[in-house]
């Protein structure tokens, strides 16, 4: 390493898949980065990417790398197995794997894939958490989207574009959140996405409220809840009642907080509901009956809410 910045011995280690794991992560880092240096030094070593045999046992895509595709063939392998690894939980060797393939598609200019990669990576980036996670995450969706082309993968921009909404959200920079929200809710509607529309809807309520607008955020809550009932989904149908409860919360309603105990029962009739969600709403009616469904625990069940494994993978 000369400083920070990994050398070309170190390139040559990762992209033989030779590198140690600090050198993996800080390799990737410059290269998920976009560290013109590292790409320069990597469009020469692509052909170092093999993987080795004892990798490759049981896996058909490694051994398919080994027999000696062409460079956008290993890639897409390599896309393959870094899907792979995510969804066995194994965070940072698919990061590193994403990072080898980020490499071999800008060693052949090949920019929408490079885009599709970095959209994958900031997912891997924000399931892994900690401390730098949002804004290296927030990082690699904005570059990623710049260089995906939407008319090739609609649904990944989507995709993209809604994580990209949620963590600006989060982040309080609710003017470019709202911007990316229009961008995602044209291409779920021209892919006909009822499911991720209704998301979308609860996403903007919690936008309008930040923006103060809170008559436009109850509006979009509740049509949220509606839209969630009508096409099935129990969690976003809870998740969008929470939504009403902390805005209720939040301006002192307590009447309106306590007729939203109406609202349960058909939420928890929704097929497939799920037994975590049955119990959120329970605690949530225990709560309010009680007298203690404060903002601080309100927000604590919305979280669980939103916490589901399958909406964590959703970029996969």
């Amino acid at each position: 390493m000369h400083g920070d910045h990994p050398d070309s011995q170190l390139l040559e280690r990762f992209m033989r898949n030779e590198a140690d794991a600090p050198e993996r992560r800080a390799v990737v880092l410059h290269l998920l980065g976009g560290c013109a240096q590292c790409v320069a030094v990597t469009r020469r070593l692509w052909g170092l990417g093999e993987i080795r045999p004892e990798d490759a046992e049981g896996d058909a895509a490694a051994k398919a790398l080994m027999d000696g595709e062409d460079v956008l063939d290993r890639a897409e392998l390599l896309e393959t197995q870094a899907r792979s690894l995510a969804e066995q939980d194994r965070l940072d060797d698919a990061e590193c794997v994403l990072g080898r393939a980020l490499a071999l598609y800008r060693a052949v200019g090949e920019r929408h894939r490079e885009g599709r990669v970095l959209i994958l990576a900031a997912a891997v980036r924000s399931r892994q958490g900690g401390g730098e996670a949002v804004q290296e995450t927030l990082g690699r969706l904005r570059e990623g989207l710049a260089r995906l082309d939407e008319d090739r993968e609609p649904a990944l921009a989507a995709s993209g574009l809604h994580r990209l909404t949620g963590l600006l959200a989060e982040a309080g920079q609710s003017e470019e959140a709202l911007a990316s929200l229009r961008r995602a809710r044209a291409l779920y509607e021209r892919l006909a996405d009822a499911p991720n529309l209704v998301r979308l809807r609860h996403l903007e309520g919690g936008l309008a409220e930040t923006l103060g607008s809170p008559e436009t955020a109850e509006a979009a809550f509740r049509e949220a809840m509606q839209a969630s009932l009508r096409e099935g989904l129990g969690r976003e149908a809870a998740r969008a009642l929470l939504g009403l409860a902390l805005l209720y919360a939040r301006q002192g309603r307590s009447r309106d907080l306590e007729r939203l105990l109406e609202e349960l029962h058909p939420i928890c009739k929704v097929r497939g509901v799920g037994l975590g969600v049955t119990m959120a709403l329970l605690f949530f009616r225990r709560l309010v009956e009680t007298g203690f469904a404060t903002q601080e625990v309100l927000r604590e069940v919305a979280r669980f809410l939103a916490g589901s494994p399958k909406g964590q993978r959703a970029g996969w």
